[in-house]
C-alpha cells in the first residue's frame, strides 16, 4: 500500500499466523492528519513517530524490517538510523 492507509492489511485478520510473514514497512514521508505530504524527514524523532505510528496501525509488536523510503539530504543517515 501507498500513502497513509487507515485500515490493516488482511494477514492481520487472520490470528496466529504472523510467524509466516515477513512483515516490512517503510518511512521518510511525513503526512498531515488529512493525507497531505508535509515534507521528506528522516530525523530520529520522526523515525520513531513513525515506527510507533506503524506498530498501531499494523496492531503488531515487531517490524521485521523498518527502512527509509527516501532520503532526508538534511539529516546525516548515521542520525536517521541513531537508536
Amino acid at each position: 500500500m501507498y500513502g497513509p492507509s487507515r485500515t490493516k492489511s488482511s494477514w492481520t485478520r487472520h490470528p496466529g499466523r504472523r510467524d509466516e510473514v515477513v512483515l516490512a514497512t517503510k518511512f521518510g514521508n511525513q503526512r498531515a492528519a488529512d493525507g497531505s505530504f508535509i515534507r521528506i524527514n528522516g530525523t530520529p524523532e520522526y523515525v520513531a513517530e513513525a515506527c510507533d505510528a506503524s506498530l498501531r496501525r499494523l496492531g503488531v509488536e515487531v517490524i521485521d524490517l523498518y527502512y527509509q523510503h527516501r532520503v532526508d539530504r538534511t539529516v546525516d543517515i548515521e542520525e536517521t538510523g541513531a537508536p
